[in-house]
């Protein structure tokens, strides 16, 4: 999952600003596969290139993974009251901010 750390920085000083303790997953809003990712990345720097979804069996990783293991960050937001940006802005944002988003 994308996590943007400008979004990890941002929400953390807010729930140490309120005095938030304990243990809360922290991510960008929704969720998605690392080919979306990539998709949504080259999307916004402008490149127009073909990306051939695999499984993840193709990997062939020395580690069991899950096939879907996305966290939520629903409980953090909620005690905060705070909106936590989606993954698609939070790759906007970096891209932005690396001067890489193509005209």
């Amino acid at each position: 999952m994308p996590t943007y750390t400008d979004t990890v920085v941002e929400v953390t000083m807010k729930a140490l600003e309120q005095g938030i303790t304990g243990r809360y997953h922290l991510t960008n809003s929704g969720y998605c596969s690392r080919y979306e990712w990539a998709k949504a990345a080259l999307a916004n720097m402008g490149i127009k290139k073909f990306i051939r979804p695999v499984s993840m069996d193709i990997f062939n990783l020395p580690a069991k993974r899950p096939k879907f293991s996305a966290m939520s960050n629903y409980k953090l937001a909620a005690l905060l009251n705070v909106p936590i940006p989606a993954w698609e802005e939070a790759v906007k944002s970096f891209l932005n901010k690396g001067g890489l988003i193509g005209e």
